[in-house]
């Protein structure tokens, strides 16, 4: 995700970025760093170092949003806080608790870091049902996408070639959710906007229209769920910019609530 944070640090608003989400990925790609360090894998210790200090930074930049709730901030640094004790005292435990038995420590470490993983593919699902029930896949990157089905059959592959079943068992289902969402962009139009209003601000829908009076000024109306309030106005064509601002003005006007 690192085109869309780029994207919102210019307006520094959180749009459809998941919070949590990133979070989870901190905790995950710190858990599958312990377990190369006990492994002594280097070639998976070095992409989830990166990942991790990458995923640091994506939290970091959407906790710093003007419009993220107090709400949603909390949650991401409690996921990120729980995830970070947990999985080091899994560490510990490993790494001091079962020095002479390396397969008990290795199994320990394995599973915490595919339980992380199982987390972070099962996240998307909220997304996914968005998706298909709104039949609109603006909230969904396609690059995402493309990223995490490459991502999983990679490691997929290096799981096999290394028979170590914490490394491809997990990727399977990373593949296939990455695949799934592929799908989903393809299936569902992207569309950013629907009856004149940005769905990803959460916005509710509007419609405005206009019509030309004969003292040649023109009338408007924004109409919600069937309701329809009427604003005379100079210009001939009305842009709605902000949804809420625009139908509290004409509410007040005309004294409905």
């Amino acid at each position: 995700p690192l085109v869309k944070i780029l994207e919102m640090r210019k307006s520094w608003k959180i749009g459809s970025l998941n919070p949590v989400v990133m979070s989870m990925n901190c905790n995950k790609t710190f858990m599958w760093m312990q377990y190369s360090m006990y492994i002594k894998d280097y070639f998976l210790f070095f992409p989830n170092a990166i990942g991790l200090i990458s995923g640091i930074f994506f939290v970091l930049s959407v906790s710093g949003t003007k419009d993220i709730s107090s709400r949603k901030r909390k949650i991401t640094e409690y996921v990120l806080i729980a995830g970070f004790v947990i999985n080091f005292s899994g560490s510990c435990l490993a790494f001091m608790g079962f020095v002479d038995e390396y397969e008990v420590g290795r199994q320990i470490l394995g599973w915490f870091a595919l339980v992380n993983l199982v987390i972070f593919y099962i996240a998307p699902v909220v997304t996914l049902k968005k998706v298909i029930v709104s039949r609109n896949s603006s909230s969904m990157d396609w690059r995402v996408a493309i990223a995490q089905t490459m991502n999983a059959t990679l490691w997929g592959i290096y799981g096999i070639v290394k028979s170590d079943p914490f490394i491809y068992a997990p990727s399977v289902w990373g593949f296939i959710n990455g695949i799934i969402q592929l799908i989903c962009c393809l299936v569902f139009e992207r569309s950013s906007k629907q009856k004149g209003i940005d769905l990803e601000k959460g916005e509710k829908s509007a419609v405005c229209e206009t019509s030309d009076n004969s003292d040649g000024s023109s009338s408007s109306s924004i109409s919600e769920s069937g309701v329809s309030y009427g604003e005379s106005v100079t210009n001939s064509e009305v842009s709605i910019v902000d949804s809420a601002q625009v139908m509290g003005k004409v509410c007040k006007k005309n004294g409905c609530r």
